[in-house]
């Protein structure tokens, strides 16, 4: 898995076999579900500190080509760190390496459209907030 650093403390990769079996052993209240269903996720980025979890984000394919945003959590421990900022960020890279569009969808979420906002993604459908990352 290919790792992108983001900034100094906060790098964001695919899952390895090790992440995968510690993530199991989470609590899933704590992650959102994520150790529960982490065996069956195929488009999944983590993000990490110095080998910790600190939040993940979780994407499909809405039609050929077309990538979309299906959970993007961070631990309320490490809120307001850049840890989402990283996680969109890899998500595009990740997209556009595989030749695919990423968008980026708020629903109608203040937290989702001030993290839009904060990284410069046009919009191009108000009414449903619909981002296209560029």
């Amino acid at each position: 898995a290919e790792k992108i650093k983001m900034n100094d403390h906060i790098t964001v990769s695919t899952p390895s076999k090790e992440d995968i079996e510690q993530i199991a052993a989470l609590p899933n209240k704590e992650w959102a579900f994520l150790p529960q269903r982490i065996k069956f996720l195929k488009n999944l980025l983590l993000a990490k500190q110095n080998d910790k979890l600190l939040g993940y984000l979780v994407y499909d394919s809405v039609e050929k080509g077309h990538y979309d945003i299906l959970m993007l959590y961070t631990h309320s421990d490490f809120r307001c760190m850049g840890v989402a900022s990283a996680l969109v960020k890899s998500f595009a890279i990740e997209c556009l390496n595989k030749n695919g569009i990423p968008y980026y969808v708020c629903a109608n979420s203040e937290a989702s459209a001030n993290l839009a906002k904060a990284l410069d993604i046009k919009e191009i459908r108000k009414e449903l907030m619909i981002y296209k990352l560029t």
